[in-house]
């Protein structure tokens, strides 16, 4: 499989790449990222806009024996929230970009 990596575009112009196993110990930097993108030999495949409601979306699986790599965001309309603040209820949406080895981009 090709050398993919996950570039962080940081709040005040930080921008740096992980692997994409090493999502979960970033999470921190990635819940207040501005931009998420997959990197492949050091060349942007896939940038995804993030901010206001949009929550980062990251993960590399194998399906049907094929590596996938996939970023995207998850938001929340129409939410509700208690006295507190907090989100009761609301939808989801996603969008997810899977890309393949051979360089496809396939989008849910």
């Amino acid at each position: 499989m090709p050398d993919t990596r996950l570039k962080i575009e940081a709040p005040g112009g930080s921008i740096f790449e992980i692997g994409l196993g090493d999502v979960q110990r970033w999470k921190g930097v990635l819940d207040c990222a501005d931009a998420i993108a997959l990197r492949r030999n050091g060349v942007d495949q896939l940038r995804v806009q993030l901010g206001g409601l949009r929550r980062w979306i990251a993960f590399q699986r194998s399906v049907g024996g094929s590596p996938l790599c996939a970023i995207g965001w998850q938001e929340t309309i129409g939410a509700k929230t208690d006295d507190g603040g907090y989100i009761v209820s609301g939808s989801n949406r996603k969008m997810i970009a899977f890309l393949h080895p051979d360089g496809r981009v396939a989008i849910e």
